[in-house]
């Protein structure tokens, strides 16, 4: 699905600076679509010999997943979208009675709060890098859809499809301004002690 969406972006970035003639940038999408499209094609060979449709990818035939509470309007529904952003943009850490006091949540979390350096990527910048937004909200409006959040996670996990885009956009700051070094000090601080919490500790439990 990532790819479907952001095919069009990628073959334009592709396209815009190319001085080519017009067939050997017909010969350039060819090439970038060819391995994508020949496993497209084999995806949906595959759904059809195993399961009747080329469309069916099986989802909602693992035994008790459409009647989990998250998939009561089904696989994907606007109706899930408030959930997701609240667990994408908002939910910051929980308290706790006890050392360290805060904790993240395994099932979410802003990934703003976990990785505080994305703020930079609202930053005026010297360009408007569009493309990179346009995909970042297809994709955003693809995971706010789906009515599982992600499951257990730290942070938002759809977001991982997102990161090439926010680099991207973040790419026009080089150099770093010493803020910005902090930021970006900061947030591996955060996930690191995340990790520790996670798998060397009993606090967070699914």
């Amino acid at each position: 699905t990532e790819v479907i969406l952001t095919a069009p972006i990628f073959i334009y970035r592709l396209l815009r600076d190319s001085e080519s003639s017009r067939q050997l940038r017909a010969r350039m999408v060819m090439r970038f679509c060819a391995l994508p499209l020949v496993l497209g094609v084999a995806t949906l060979f595959y759904n059809y010999v195993r399961f009747g449709s080329p469309f069916d990818f099986g989802l909602a035939r693992l035994p008790g997943v459409l009647a989990e509470p998250w998939y009561g309007h089904g696989i994907f529904s606007v109706r899930a979208i408030p959930a997701n952003a609240w667990q994408m943009l908002l939910e910051p850490w929980r308290r706790v009675a006890h050392s360290p006091w805060l904790l993240p949540d395994g099932f979410g979390g802003s990934i703003f709060f976990n990785a505080p350096f994305l703020f930079c990527i609202f930053l005026p910048r010297p360009s408007r890098n569009l493309a990179a937004w346009i995909a970042i909200a297809l994709l955003t409006s693809v995971f706010w859809c789906h009515g599982n959040t992600g499951g257990w996670q730290f942070s938002y996990r759809g977001a991982i499809v997102m990161l090439p885009w926010f680099f991207l956009l973040l790419l026009e700051y080089t150099p770093l301004r010493r803020w910005q070094i902090a930021l970006i000090c900061f947030s591996i601080g955060i996930n690191t002690c995340a990790t520790f919490f996670f798998l060397w500790t009993n606090w967070i439990q699914p």
